[in-house]
């Protein structure tokens, strides 16, 4: 199996409130291709409307690679929990908040996937994806009640379900479930990059199997180029590879 990682910070930041685990190391910015060896594979996006969307993303991505165990619900409440207490140290911060998706993998184990938010699963079917999770914004949720254009006008970075933001509720969408070994492998998006790119320039992105710095970079250029200043992160991984 092998993972190809890359990040950049949105226009004008001098950091990223995006984070990501693969391979046991938690990247902030930058290019990674390796091997998987770990057990968790993720990408977190701290809320940027609270302060501490940063602290949040790594904090949260820390204790996954910690390990999730076999109760991954369970985990990830626990986690939660955590980031609630930890806010309270920072003064001004309480509110600090993150999505979160994530890929299990355990030897002798069906893959297993955990979603908060607006960061993005899919998996690789050949030529084509499938999302695997649903984004929980207020968007989405319109949509979902069949008020589609209500749902066009609304904001699409505005969410529904988070870890932290002060709040034990926000966690109440969390979704958690085993997915099929049968598929060629899986992404995990950021919306800086899945809200501003339709799914063809994606699919034809991980087509060419070129998953080279030089690409990665010319993927996020024309999702710059479509508008996107939000912080941008993206995990390919290739079962079969």
């Amino acid at each position: 199996m092998k993972i190809y990682a890359y990040m950049e910070h949105g226009s004008g930041k001098i950091v990223s409130e995006d984070a990501m685990l693969a391979n046991g190391l938690l990247l902030k910015d930058g290019y990674v291709a390796c091997s998987h060896s770990g057990t968790c594979v993720a990408i977190a996006d701290g809320v940027g409307g609270n302060a501490g969307g940063k602290e949040a993303s790594e904090f949260v991505l820390q204790k996954c690679n910690e390990g999730l165990g076999q109760d991954a619900r369970n985990a990830i409440i626990e986690i939660n929990n955590a980031l609630l207490q930890y806010a309270t140290t920072y003064p001004g911060m309480e509110q600090m908040a993150t999505t979160l998706s994530a890929i299990i993998f355990a030897e002798e184990k069906p893959i297993s996937i955990v979603h908060i938010g607006n960061t993005r699963i899919s998996a690789i079917q050949g030529d084509y994806l499938k999302q695997l999770t649903t984004d929980h914004t207020t968007s989405e949720w319109l949509r979902s009640r069949g008020d589609y254009e209500a749902a066009e006008q609304a904001p699409k970075n505005e969410i529904t379900g988070c870890l932290g933001s002060g709040n034990a509720a926000r966690l109440s969408q969390l979704q958690t479930r085993d997915i099929d070994r049968e598929y060629g492998g899986f992404i995990i998006t950021s919306d800086g990059i899945h809200d501003y790119l339709n799914e063809e320039v994606i699919e034809d992105f991980i087509g060419q199997h070129d998953y080279s710095e030089k690409a990665f970079q010319e993927l996020f250029n024309r999702a710059s180029d479509a508008g996107s200043t939000d912080d941008k992160s993206m995990i390919v991984i290739r079962l079969w590879e």
